[in-house]
């Protein structure tokens, strides 16, 4: 799927529920508002059958923090991964793409149409908070 740009891919293993502001927190351990999305492992929820159908309850489970950029997206924490092949990068537009075997990646996520998406944003050097 496309979003401002960037292709999302969809996640089978990710869900979501309401925000609980008493229970959720963001990255900066914030509570989050009762209208945004909270992200949760679908593994941590009941899972129970309705006529045939697999279904979740995500009212119990854990979320995941996300530093959120609306409602219904955020963005996790940004990792410093390694590669032992090697990757061509662009920090950013504008920038010269560059070889290299150590980065930061961060997973962007996204809720449209009762699915959850994620994304994967890459960079060179750390970003700023």
């Amino acid at each position: 799927m496309r979003h401002d740009g960037m292709t999302f891919k969809r996640s089978r293993t990710l869900g979501f529920r309401p925000a609980n502001p008493e229970v959720d927190v963001d990255t900066d351990g914030k509570p989050v508002e009762s209208n945004y999305v909270a992200i949760v492992r679908i593994k941590d929820c009941e899972i129970y059958e309705r006529d045939g159908q697999k279904y979740y309850n995500a009212t119990e489970a854990p979320s995941i923090p996300i530093g959120y950029g609306g409602t219904y997206y955020g963005y996790g924490v940004w990792k410093k991964r390694k590669s032992t092949m090697g990757m061509w990068l662009q920090d950013r537009p504008g920038t010269p793409i560059e070889y290299v075997y150590e980065y930061y990646q961060c997973t962007m996520y996204l809720v449209r149409g009762g699915t959850v998406y994620t994304h994967s944003l890459q960079r060179i050097n750390k970003p700023m908070k």
